[in-house]
């Protein structure tokens, strides 16, 4: 999750639809996602910070600001096997269907063929078969 602080308010506002900061606190060492879409009135870039499953499927599924391009998984030292912030490329995105819809989950795959899923995100230890695909990415947000 996501905190703002006033101090980091943007003095000037570009859209009155949006507020403008220029820095964010991540208040819990979970994994994020960083999300990258082609925005398309303007054909530019943007980038989203998701904390949730739900937001992910949200922008693979709906694509309610543009078109998916690019997702990183973002590990803090928390979390990394590396001891340090790590940023690992998604290739995939995939929805593991329950008895109870309201319990599907996320499941994403860096280019190696790891899975990630659950809450906190982590790397699956056994490959989860029968998935539906929602998305699957290049890697390269579109130039």
């Amino acid at each position: 999750m996501f905190d703002t602080h006033l101090p980091f308010k943007y003095p000037l506002q570009f859209n009155e639809e949006c507020t403008t900061w220029s820095a964010v606190e991540a208040v819990s060492p979970t994994p994020w996602f960083l999300a990258t879409v082609l925005d398309p009135t303007e054909l530019i870039e943007r980038r989203f910070l998701l904390a949730r499953d739900e937001e992910v499927l949200i922008f693979a599924d709906q694509a309610p600001l543009g078109k998916l391009t690019a997702l990183h998984l973002m590990q803090s030292p928390m979390w990394s096997p590396t001891g340090d912030w790590k940023l690992v490329p998604i290739r995939r995105v995939d929805r593991k269907h329950r008895k109870n819809p309201a319990f599907d989950s996320l499941v994403v795959t860096d280019p190696e063929g790891v899975q990630y899923s659950g809450f906190p995100i982590h790397r699956l230890k056994r490959k989860v078969r029968n998935l539906e695909l929602v998305i699957e990415l290049d890697g390269h947000p579109s130039r």
